[in-house]
């Protein structure tokens, strides 16, 4: 295919855009995090097979019980999200960089 752009799902030209060729030759800039819309966010882990699978009864419980717990705290709306044994799909609201970035740091602790 070549040089195919990859299409914006969010309407518009342009966009809210980050990363890959529209960040060549341009200084570095903080990931854009939204607080007035829902994003989709993966925390994956190279390391979850076998024993260590997020979907072992044990695992799967424990982030059960503990992803509630830590939206609460933080101040996260958790509208959706599925447990796939090497990596958690959400769709996440957060209230501010802060607090998603306090999310994200608990759940994946």
């Amino acid at each position: 295919m070549g040089n195919a752009l990859q299409l914006n799902l969010f309407g518009g030209p342009g966009g809210n855009g980050h990363g890959g060729s529209l960040s060549l030759g341009k200084r570095k800039t903080a990931r854009p995090i939204a607080v007035k819309r829902s994003q989709h966010v993966v925390l994956k882990s190279s390391l979850a097979v076998g024993k260590s699978s997020l979907l072992q009864k044990e695992h799967a419980r424990f982030i059960r019980r503990v992803m509630p717990v830590l939206a609460k705290r933080f101040g996260v709306i958790v509208y959706e999200w599925a447990n796939s044994g090497t990596h958690i799909h959400m769709l996440i609201r957060p209230r501010s960089r802060r607090a998603f970035q306090s999310f994200v740091a608990g759940l994946s602790g």
